[in-house]
Parts: C-alpha cells; sequence; structure tokens
C-alpha cells in the first residue's frame, strides 16, 4: 500500500491521545481507512440532558463509567442514528490509542480526592460515585472522545467518571431518580474455556466466535501494544544517551523516571452484530508494518458489544451507551504463517514492543 508517509507520521505523533484523519487516499484492496478513534455522537433535536457511557471490561471485571450533563445539544452532542453508524461499516480503520487500563488506574486516583463534586450512579442496586472532572482529567480519561472541552463560552457542561465493579451482565441502573431497566441486553460471548477459531484460505483469515445478538453493532481490534522510546531512537531499536543528563530534585535526589508511553497500536472494524470478522493477508501485513507490531508478540483480539438505550423524560432525556468488551490472544499458527513481507514505516524506530 502506498501511503503519503509524512502525513501518517504526523498522524501518529498527534495519535499520542486518539487517532488521526488523513485526507491522503490510501491504495490497496484491503480498504484501509482512517478515521478518529472515537466521534463525538451527533447533535439530536430532542432536549438530551445526560449522555452516560458505560465501557465494560468483562475480561477484567471492571468499567470505566462517563457522565455528560448539562447542555449536551449545544455542545453538539446527542444520540447517533444508527444508520451513520452502519455507513461506517467494513472499511478497516488504523489506531493508536491509550490502554483502558490506564484510563481506569487514572479514574481510580480521581476517586480518593474528597474534595471533587461527585454524584451517585445506582447499578443493579449497588451505589457507584462518579467525580467530577477539570480538563486535564477529561484528557487523561478519554473523555475527549465525547465531549472536546469543558471551557466554552456557548455552552455549561458538566463531566463525570468512576470505575465500577462490573461482573456479568448489567440489567438495571438509577442516575438521581430516573430508573431504568437495560434487560441484560449484552452477555459474555464465549465461557471462561472458549478460545477464538481461526480459519485460513489462500488470501485470508476469518476469526470466528458466536454472533453478538444482543447488540445494535460490533467493534472488532486486532491490537499489539507499542511503547515509544524516552530518547532518540536509533536504527536498531535502542535509545542515544542525552547530553542534558538527568535534573536533580531540590534535595539533591533522583526524579523517578516517568511511565511508559504505552500506546495500542490498532486495526479497527465496526461491523452489524450478526456480521463474521475477516481480513485479508494483504491487509494484515500491511498493518504489522504500520502499527510496528512484532511477531515475538501475542496478537490480540478484542470484541466490542455496543448496545444503546435512550429514556424520555421531563427537563431532558437521558442516553446510554453501554461497551462489552472481551479480550483474546490469537493462536500463533493462525496469524504468523499470514504474514507476508512487512515494511515497518519509518516512524516505528520511536518505537518498541510493549510487554
Amino acid at each position: 500500500m502506498t501511503l503519503r508517509r509524512a502525513v501518517l507520521a504526523l498522524c501518529l505523533a498527534v495519535a499520542v491521545v486518539g487517532a488521526c484523519t488523513l485526507d491522503a487516499e490510501v491504495d490497496q484492496d484491503g480498504e484501509y481507512a482512517f478515521f478518529p478513534s472515537a466521534s463525538p455522537v451527533d447533535t439530536d433535536a430532542r432536549p438530551l440532558s445526560d449522555l452516560l457511557i458505560i465501557e465494560q471490561d468483562a475480561s477484567a471485571g471492571v468499567a470505566l463509567v462517563t457522565l455528560l450533563r448539562g447542555e449536551l445539544p449545544a455542545a453538539g452532542i446527542g444520540f447517533e442514528d444508527l444508520r451513520s453508524i452502519a455507513a461506517r461499516h467494513g472499511p478497516f480503520q488504523m489506531v493508536f490509542d491509550t490502554p483502558q487500563e490506564r484510563r481506569i488506574e487514572r479514574a481510580r486516583e480521581l476517586l480518593e480526592d474528597d474534595e471533587l463534586e461527585r454524584v451517585t450512579l445506582e447499578l443493579d442496586g449497588e451505589e457507584w460515585a462518579l467525580m467530577e472532572l477539570d480538563g486535564d482529567s477529561l484528557s487523561d480519561l478519554g473523555a475527549t472522545r465525547w465531549l472536546r472541552t469543558l471551557s466554552s463560552n456557548d455552552f455549561d457542561v458538566r463531566a463525570y467518571a468512576g470505575v465500577v465493579e462490573l461482573d456479568g451482565s448489567l440489567r438495571e441502573l438509577e442516575l438521581e431518580g430516573t430508573e431504568h431497566a437495560l434487560g441484560a441486553r449484552l452477555s459474555a460471548l464465549l465461557d471462561g474455556d472458549t478460545a477464538v477459531e481461526l480459519e485460513e484460505d489462500e488470501e485470508r483469515v476469518r476469526i470466528d466466535y458466536p454472533a453478538a445478538a444482543g447488540s445494535d453493532y460490533q467493534r472488532l481490534d486486532l491490537l499489539q501494544p507499542i511503547e515509544r522510546l524516552a530518547g532518540d531512537a536509533s536504527l536498531d531499536g535502542g535509545i542515544e544517551d542525552d547530553d542534558a543528563g538527568v535534573e536533580l530534585l531540590p534535595d539533591g535526589g533522583v526524579p523517578e523516571p516517568p511511565e511508559p508511553d504505552i500506546r495500542e497500536a490498532i486495526v479497527r472494524n465496526t461491523l452489524p452484530p450478526d456480521a463474521p470478522f475477516e481480513v485479508s493477508f494483504a491487509l494484515l501485513t500491511d498493518a504489522f508494518g504500520q502499527g510496528c507490531w512484532s511477531l515475538e508478540r501475542p496478537l490480540r483480539f478484542r470484541v466490542t458489544q455496543v448496545a444503546r438505550d435512550y429514556v424520555s423524560r421531563p427537563g431532558g432525556d437521558l442516553a446510554v451507551i453501554h461497551h462489552h468488551t472481551e479480550r483474546f490472544e490469537l493462536p500463533d499458527e493462525g496469524w504468523k504463517a499470514a504474514i507476508g513481507e512487512a515494511e515497518p514505516a519509518s516512524y516505528c524506530e520511536s518505537y518498541r514492543p510493549a510487554p
């Protein structure tokens, strides 16, 4: 595939906080497309006042919950029509995103601050606190995927987030007097003893798993984590020494090293609930190079079922978006044999495989 390398390198630099939309055409048979990692939902004519996003990691038994509250239509936030979602089905996306585990860690830190304003959310009879976010924590927790900023003279919107221990199906929620039965639409696709299966033909790999019958659509990811090198990357993947040295603390001590800058290099597809997931050898090989993947690391497969609900109520409606995610590792023999002569992108010199 021929890409405009300079533009793509710039995209990766931007991608440390999300992903990048490229105007450059992509010329290959795998139907590659580049989109933002997540787009704000469409503006809706109804007076939506609360948008609740539940991102459930079923593999870890935890969920990151984000609440946007206030003048949501003025902020361009509404409820996305399924027809506009369906229009994005099919093309693959290359996304560089922050691991959800990092966002959950940051949310747990916020919960320790007793001075922050909080909102109480009740899920299946158990109460959980959501803490108010500022501009920095809005970005740290990934809430900028729905709300770009809290600082605007055009609208008044507040954002809250928290961590919920959530194991199994989600049935009912209550948000400050508004009760809603979700009907347990989303549950685990596979039990703990079931593995995904790979099938190959001469041109593509097909990943088989049960259909997500209760969802509105599904988001499917192939990914490996990558780590940005702290210094200038050498051609062999090492780090060149910095002449500046390390600046000591006022007491003469050595500061703690910065946390590793880890991103997930993702090939993403959105599909209807019952559609099979297939990827061509050509696209997989190209993604291997563009995503800085390694044959020495496992390739992960992530299935996210997405279901949405809407509650009409006086004074402003409530929309709920529930993401139910499961993670699996693909058998090595199923995908490594499909990788051809992958040419790593030039920016891969600044990255290495993460644990």
